[in-house]
């Protein structure tokens, strides 16, 4: 887990921004945007960025909810066709934050996820 801003490059086959997505906690959490174009330390990255207003720095629950977005959302969301990412990584903020930038106020979760068939694994950054 890391501590970084949150993306503005919506994926093409993507939904429109700010859909509502379950997760096994409950808590409400809406799809942001994901990107791309900026590789990460395994090579071809997806990033999936997520809102839940209600998070907390030391959130073990929100880390559960970071794997099921990995598995439910990001994984039926890869494209069949061309290059396939090595990593995805999913980011939750309790307010949106532009990616690459610093906001002192908000707080961001974010893992990377190497895929693994139907599964995500979670990876150290």
């Amino acid at each position: 887990m890391a501590v970084i801003g949150a993306g503005q490059v919506a994926a093409a086959d993507m939904p429109a921004s700010r859909v509502a997505v379950a997760v096994p906690s409950g808590r409400h959490v809406e799809w942001l945007t994901s990107q791309t174009d900026a590789s990460g330390p395994e090579g071809l990255t997806i990033r999936h960025f997520f809102l839940m207003r209600d998070l907390t720095e030391d959130d073990d629950t929100a880390m559960g909810d970071m794997l099921a977005l990995c598995e439910s959302f990001a994984l039926p969301h890869l494209s069949a066709v061309g290059p396939q990412p090595q990593q995805i990584v999913i980011s939750l903020a309790d307010r949106p934050v532009v990616f690459g930038t610093s906001d002192p106020e908000a707080t961001q979760l974010i893992a990377g996820y190497a895929i693994s068939g139907e599964r995500c694994e979670e990876e150290m950054f």
